[in-house]
């Protein structure tokens, strides 16, 4: 029996072996030109590889997409890289350092980004260093902000007559207690953090997207013929405000402005993508093909690219080593409630 289980665990062994040494080989022969890359940001962005499966990821790991970027950066035969989004965002640390990496690629190669069914809050932050985002007109989209959301049980555990000690090291240690109401102190507490969180996030779309804004806002006032005869219209009125005299002179939209627009749409909404590219926030419509398309026109491709999908290569004994090592249940960290998030609701 000992034996049969041996030749067993060794045939699986070496199938995984091949496998992954032939995947590896037709992603890197498979055409001797320039290609295109892929990479896919599926499900709520963690830092946190728990909660994959051998079927697929339920969630988009940090330190995975980071090292595919990594991949994508260092390797010669990749040009360009389109990353395919369809994610609602996710925690605050995961979306940075997948932006980070992203802006590191971008000044290689180009980055282009295309939007599935939504691409919203830390999905856009991370979108926000692509060269340009291509989006569906019926993509969710924004939702630029930060939320954190605490529950108040304190009515119900009273109602069913459940008691609820706590015991801290200081008055902060349990902000999150779903026994009891959050006091003013700890709210002033949260949002403080909150409103820096969205400042580094608005700073990042400013970055990615005040050159795209600015010339859009241009664009629609050089359609009217001039500002004096421009039709009634607040939203031309609004940017017509934003122009001083030495702008009207020709030196265009103050930037002053530009980001005086996109924090007015910052605000936590979302829209569609047709909305998305009238706002400024994408660069045109279109599908995950055209972005290929695209992309591979702007690394100077000729015809159509070839595409290489790059992911992580997990097996049945990757699953199995992470079963084996699963972390034990006490640990120091905020309470579970607390949740302060990249995320569309």
């Amino acid at each position: 029996m000992r034996r049969l289980f041996s030749l067993l665990a060794f045939i699986i062994i070496f199938i995984v072996i091949i496998g992954n040494v032939i995947g590896w080989l037709g992603a890197k022969f498979s055409s001797s030109d320039k290609v295109v890359g892929v990479i896919k940001l599926y499900g709520e962005i963690t830092t946190s590889d728990d909660g994959n499966s051998i079927f697929g990821d339920r969630w988009a790991s940090a330190d995975k997409v980071c090292k595919l970027i990594r991949e994508a950066r260092s390797d010669n035969d990749i040009a360009g890289v389109v990353v395919r989004v369809n994610s609602p965002g996710g925690t605050i640390a995961a979306s940075q350092e997948i932006y980070d990496a992203l802006k590191k690629l971008a000044k290689k190669k180009p980055v282009v980004v295309s939007m599935g069914d939504v691409g919203a809050s830390g999905a856009y932050y991370i979108s926000a260093a692509a060269h340009e985002i291509i989006v569906n007109p019926g993509t969710t989209t924004g939702s630029i902000g930060v939320i954190a959301m605490f529950a108040n049980a304190s009515g119900l555990f009273q109602k069913i007559g459940l008691d609820h000690s706590t015991v801290k090291s200081g008055k902060f240690k349990d902000l999150g207690n779903t026994a009891r109401p959050m006091t003013e102190e700890e709210r002033e507490l949260v949002e403080k953090i909150i409103m820096d969180d969205y400042e580094q996030f608005i700073e990042a779309v400013i970055e990615g997207r005040q050159k795209a804004v600015k010339t859009l806002l241009e664009k629609r006032l050089k359609e009217a013929d001039a500002l004096e005869d421009v039709v009634e219209s607040e939203e031309i009125d609004k940017i017509a405000e934003g122009k001083t005299a030495e702008d009207q002179a020709g030196a265009g939209v103050a930037n002053e402005f530009v980001e005086e627009w996109i924090r007015s749409y910052a605000d936590g909404r979302i829209f569609n993508g047709r909305q998305a590219l009238e706002y400024g926030f994408a660069d045109r419509l279109g599908n995950f093909r055209d972005a290929i398309r695209i992309c591979g026109r702007k690394a100077g491709i000729k015809g159509k690219p070839d595409v290489v999908s790059l992911r992580t290569h997990r097996n049945l004994l990757d699953v199995l080593f992470e079963m084996s090592n699963r972390p034990v249940p006490f640990k120091l960290q905020l309470p579970s409630s607390l949740q302060i998030k990249f995320i569309m609701p």
